[in-house]
């Protein structure tokens, strides 16, 4: 009679085996040869371990196999505990479904509209319709107004908040502040992306320095909408302070769109302006026809149903696996998922991105959007500080090819900024270098804004480095 030892070793011997066949069909098909070798040799260790297993006594074999399937229910557990945590890191690729489940309980919420989408660029993810057509005599650079509105959830939280007067992240109050101190310009950095408003930019700044801050940073946005929100918003607050923040992940990028707007080129003649802060009930009148028309009448949006099968079958999918248990275990342990092929294929993505972004029109758009900005600052007795953000990208491995300075061309930025005698505050070399895990500060430690610690570290940095009053 044969023992229920043999019965469970023979079937996971055969489980085994049709596991290696399925990751040698692999290792013919894909590209990533490599990453299925490694597993091939992994599985044929496991069949030659539990071939040998037969011969072994029966008090032994099931004490090996009690030791087996322990091991195996609690890296299971783990696995789902990974696929549920996995859910919230992925609430923010999902903002359409969420904000529908928001606007039932108050019909008020808003979503950011980002100047982006009147943009030439036509593959920007929003043109599902021609949104240029919504405006064709202006073109606008905030969000709707004075309305609830939700943000994102890179953090496994839906941030909101309530927008000010011209769309801005703000307590609509601080415009009627006769001083600004402090006024911080950039993209969703400075937007407040994706913290709670207590731990976003303007709040810590305002907490280290003691001072008035008023943010007209907006996500989405590279220098020259950024010149154009400085013109229209920030200049006649006359601020002591402006701190300019540059993302070095997609500010050049963002520019080389920006530069091919005809209203957005005029801002590179410094008298131009559209009077934006005397036009926002028509700004909002455009905003909220377009978020009306995207959100509810757009079929394509309405995949609650789809996502929630898909994310079934990827949870599944993911337990039977055990993907995340050995993605996080076995190939970072062997670094099989940064074969020398991907490093190269990074590498040469890295150099093609960024020979785009330096091409000479646009970075001689970009010396003249902060060399404008310097004089508009010293028009109004401000100073002008430039605050370097580094990517997520960075500090990744397969990055390591790559020399401090040569990638983002952020040698180029700086020496440009150096060279209009702007002071530059490097949240790279000033915060993120000297940690020993920079990945740590980013949500999730996936690739997106920066985490409350990180947020709360580089404010306390710049607070630290612009002069005294």
């Amino acid at each position: 009679m044969k023992s229920k030892s043999n019965i469970i070793i023979k079937s996971i011997v055969f489980i085994s085996f049709l596991i290696l066949f399925y990751l040698i069909f692999r290792y013919f098909s894909s590209d990533h040869k490599s990453y299925h070798f490694t597993y091939i040799l992994i599985t044929i260790s496991g069949l030659i371990f539990w071939i040998g297993i037969f011969f072994l006594s029966e008090d032994l074999k099931q004490k090996i196999l009690l030791v087996f399937f322990s091991s195996y229910i609690t890296l299971l557990s783990f696995e789902i505990y990974l696929n549920i945590y996995g859910h919230y890191k992925e609430l923010g690729t999902k903002p359409f479904i969420y904000y529908k489940k928001y606007l039932k309980a108050d019909k008020n919420f808003v979503r950011p509209i980002y100047p982006s989408v009147f943009s030439n660029n036509k593959q920007e993810l929003w043109r599902i319709f021609n949104f240029a057509e919504y405006s064709k005599e202006i073109y606008p650079l905030t969000g709707i107004s004075n309305r609830p509105t939700l943000m994102c959830a890179e953090s496994g939280f839906w941030v909101t908040y309530n927008s000010d007067r011209y769309g801005f992240n703000n307590n609509d109050e601080v415009w009627d502040k006769k001083n600004i101190d402090i006024l911080l310009v950039g993209d969703s950095f400075v937007h407040g992306f994706c913290v709670k408003n207590d731990n976003n930019f303007s709040a810590k700044i305002k907490k280290y320095s003691g001072k008035n801050v008023l943010s007209i940073g907006y996500g989405g946005t590279g220098p020259l909408v950024q010149l154009g929100q400085l013109i229209e918003f920030g200049l006649y607050k006359k601020p002591k302070k402006i701190i300019w923040f540059f993302g070095e992940g997609n500010d050049l990028k963002n520019l080389k769109d920006e530069s091919t707007h005809t209203i957005l080129k005029k801002y590179m003649h410094e008298n131009f302006s559209q009077n934006l802060k005397s036009k926002q009930k028509e700004i909002d009148k455009i905003l909220l026809k377009i978020l009306n028309k995207y959100i509810i009448k757009n079929e394509k949006l309405e995949t609650d149903k789809e996502e929630l099968e898909k994310g079934k079958a990827l949870f599944l999918k993911n337990i039977i696996k055990l993907y995340n248990v050995r993605k996080i275990t076995i190939n970072k342990l062997l670094k099989i998922e940064q074969t020398r092929d991907e490093i190269t294929k990074v590498k040469k993505l890295a150099i093609e991105r960024d020979l785009l972004d330096r091409n000479p029109n646009n970075l001689k758009n970009f010396e003249q959007i902060m060399e404008i900005a310097l004089n508009l600052s010293k028009s109004i007795n401000s100073e002008l500080y430039f605050v370097y953000l580094p990517t997520y990208s960075r500090y990744l491995d397969v990055h390591a090819h790559a020399t401090e300075s040569q990638m983002f061309n952020r040698k180029i930025i700086l020496d440009i900024i150096n060279k209009l005698n702007i002071p530059i505050i490097d949240i790279h070399s000033k915060v993120f270098k000297l940690e020993k895990d920079p990945i740590s500060l980013y949500p999730y430690r996936k690739n997106r804004h920066f985490n409350k610690e990180a947020f709360d570290k580089a404010s306390k940095v710049i607070v630290n480095n612009i002069k005294e009053y």
